[in-house]
This record gives structure tokens, C-alpha cells and sequence, in this order.
């Protein structure tokens, strides 16, 4: 007779437990997910800040030293200008646009667009300076601020980013 009355008794409580329990656990795995996404993205765009302002300084060589590069004659003096001139925030806007396959959105922004969600994220107050040369490192500051739109909490996350980046020249 206890057996029929177990069988037959439709509380469910066993099944509102679980599956709450499941929830609660599929949310915080939610969480987990999008955290690592922008800890991911974060430190892409730092990498790729880093090599955007390499890959200007490097065009930009010549018309700094005089000579052949590598050469252990004049090539070595500065003959024109300051690096400043010639790593500028523009020329290091539009590389890390070119790398990062960004699109201009403002007069100081850059978007990231993917079709799925609408803005991956956005980049702005992009800004570098010549820091100073250390010994025969040339070191820049690359300073930004990335925003990211979490979608799970349904908020925007806003990092500011200083990339310092170090050239050296190859004498």
C-alpha cells in the first residue's frame, strides 16, 4: 500500500529542485564563459596595439636614420626629426584598424562589428606618445580604452589599456 501511495504522489519537488539547481549552475557557467571571452579579447587588443605601433616604427625608419640600417657608419645618427613625428596616433589608428578589422564609427572611435550580436566592441581614445630611448630602445605609450558589451548582464565593461611598446634597433 505505501508503494502505490509513493507512485501515485505528483508533488515533484525532486524535479523543481534540479531543475533549478541546473539553472543556477547553466548561469554561472554563462558567466564564467563571457568573463574569459573579455579577459580573451582584452589581451588581443593589447597584442594587436603592440605590433600596430612596431609595424609604424619600422616603416618609419628611414626617414629617421640616414643610410643602410644595419650599417655601423652613419646610420646610426638621427638625421631628421624625432620619432614622434613619425609614430603618430593616426598612423597607429589606421594599422590597428587594418589588423583588427575595424571600422570607424566616430571621430574618435573604432567598432568592431560581427553580424551575430550586433558590436563585439570599441575602441577609443586611442592615443601615442615617444616615451623616452633607453640605452637603444625606443619605447612608446600606447594608451586606449576598450569597451565591451556583456551581454549576459546586459552592461557595457570599459578597460582602460597603457601599452607600452619597446623598438629596438637593430645596430
Amino acid at each position: 500500500m505505501e508503494v502505490k501511495h509513493k507512485l501515485s504522489e505528483n508533488t515533484g519537488s525532486i524535479m523543481v529542485e534540479s531543475a533549478l539547481v541546473c539553472l543556477i549552475g547553466l548561469m554561472l557557467l554563462a558567466v564564467c564563459i563571457e568573463s574569459a571571452c573579455c579577459y580573451l579579447t582584452i589581451s588581443m587588443i593589447r597584442n594587436k596595439t603592440d605590433s600596430a605601433v612596431l609595424s609604424v616604427a619600422a616603416a618609419n625608419v628611414a626617414n629617421i636614420y640616414d643610410g643602410v640600417r644595419e650599417s655601423a657608419g652613419n646610420a646610426r645618427e638621427i638625421s631628421a626629426g624625432d620619432w614622434s613625428e613619425y609614430v603618430a596616433t593616426d598612423d597607429v589608428r589606421s594599422a590597428l584598424a587594418d589588423m583588427l578589422s575595424l571600422t570607424e564609427s566616430g571621430e574618435n572611435h573604432m567598432d568592431r562589428i560581427t553580424s551575430e550580436n550586433g558590436t563585439a566592441y570599441i575602441i577609443s581614445g586611442l592615443k601615442t606618445s615617444y616615451v623616452n630611448n633607453e640605452g637603444d630602445d625606443l619605447n612608446f605609450m600606447t594608451t586606449l580604452t576598450v569597451t565591451i558589451p556583456l551581454h549576459f548582464l546586459n552592461i557595457n565593461l570599459n578597460q582602460n589599456l597603457e601599452v607600452k611598446t619597446t623598438y629596438e634597433a637593430r645596430f
